[in-house]
């Protein structure tokens, strides 16, 4: 392999991960937006038990 392709290569693949980054940075935002909803869920589900209850 030349220095020239090796060099090519590299290049491609930085850019190829450039590329997969937002939709990472996306994937990431989503689940965490579903997990905060979850555990709000969870504790609003929680406090009405406990106004019934009380």
């Amino acid at each position: 392999m030349s220095k020239e392709s090796w060099l090519t290569q590299q290049n491609d693949g930085a850019i190829g991960s450039k590329r997969r980054w937002p939709s990472s940075i996306e994937r990431a935002r989503i689940s965490l937006l579903q997990w905060a909803e979850a555990i709000v869920r969870k504790k609003t589900v929680s406090q009405v038990r406990n106004c019934k209850e009380a």
